[in-house]
């Protein structure tokens, strides 16, 4: 080193700390994350956006405005099939059998992640 200058070094990080803000090392995390949050707040964006274009059969299912709004916050998926299903309030057969089906998809994106969280990589429980 001429005239005094010392050579820069490289920054190095961390890699296990870098690793564990960042997932790198774990790609089917990430993945996951992005299916909780689209499966968690797809459905609520939908229910929200048809309410706002489509009041009137809102009003007509429900009849009220709070339970809407609780059905979207606790069980979307249900919210929306019963306004798909039953315009009018009323249910038949057929369309009791969608809604089963909307209440089990309802229990199983709040539900499923809790119930394969030990599969996690690195997860080292409470």
């Amino acid at each position: 080193m001429m005239g005094g200058q010392v050579a820069a070094k490289p920054l190095q990080v961390n890699s296990r700390y870098y690793k564990r803000l960042t997932c790198s090392h774990v790609p089917e995390v990430s993945m996951v994350c992005l299916f909780a949050i689209m499966l968690l707040a797809g459905p609520r964006a939908a229910g929200v956006l048809w309410w706002i274009f489509d009041p009137d059969r809102w009003d007509d299912s429900f009849g009220s405005f709070i339970w809407p709004i609780l059905g979207l916050i606790f069980l979307p998926w249900f919210t929306l099939a019963f306004v798909l299903v039953a315009p009018t309030g009323s249910v038949t057969a057929l369309d009791a059998a969608v809604l089963v089906a909307a209440l089990m998809l309802d229990f199983a994106s709040l539900f499923g992640g809790y119930l394969r969280r030990q599969s996690v990589p690195g997860y080292s429980g409470y």
